[in-house]
Formats: C-alpha cells, sequence, structure tokens
C-alpha cells in the first residue's frame, strides 16, 4: 500500500452520465494517500441482443493503482468479448472475465 501524507486531499471528482434506461453519478476523493489508488467505470454498453446495457464497477487499489486502472481501461473488452457475454449468461461472464483479469495482471 502507498504512503500517506501529513493531510488528506480533499478535492473532489466527480462525474456524472445517462443513457436511455438510467442516469448515473459517481465521485472520488484521494484522501490520505500519495497518490490516488482506486479506479472506477461507468459505461454504457451494448448487449448481444443490441440493447443498452451498464457497466458499473469501483476497483480498490489494494492490487495497487496501475491493476485498478487496468481493470478500469479492460474490462469491458474483456467482458464483452467472452462467449458467456455474447450467449448472454451475463453472471459467469462477469465472473471469467474479472478471473481472467486477475490471471493477466498476476503474470506482469
Amino acid at each position: 500500500m502507498g504512503a500517506f501524507l501529513d493531510s488528506p486531499i480533499t478535492d473532489k471528482n466527480s462525474e456524472v452520465g445517462s443513457n436511455e434506461i438510467c442516469s448515473w453519478g459517481a465521485c472520488s476523493m484521494q484522501g490520505w494517500r500519495t497518490d490516488m489508488e482506486d479506479a472506477h467505470v461507468t459505461k454504457s454498453i451494448t448487449l448481444p441482443s443490441g440493447k443498452t446495457g451498464l457497466l458499473f464497477g469501483v476497483f480498490d487499489g489494494h492490487g495497487g493503482k496501475d491493476v485498478a486502472k487496468y481493470v478500469e481501461d479492460n474490462l469491458q473488452k474483456y467482458l464483452t468479448e467472452l462467449d458467456e457475454f455474447k450467449k448472454e449468461n451475463y453472471e459467469e461472464a462477469l465472473t471469467k472475465s474479472f478471473m481472467n483479469l486477475d490471471e493477466k495482471v498476476s503474470h506482469e
């Protein structure tokens, strides 16, 4: 885990988004760490049926900020390329995508 600051950085980083399903918001704050170690994803995605879906996730930086950022940048790709996703088995697809991401970052 990263080093601590003498006082927390309390600046808030906010974002909002929406699609035809819903509206959402996210907010992050660095806090006591010397770097922001967490990451998140808020994305509208196209499901195999052609309908719109949502992908939300918060990734704790305990594995390091690089791991959290990698998951943020790559989860959608890992998820949507799986046969389980294409067959609309979303629970299995999410589980498998995280297992595949874990395998990838464990070897780098």
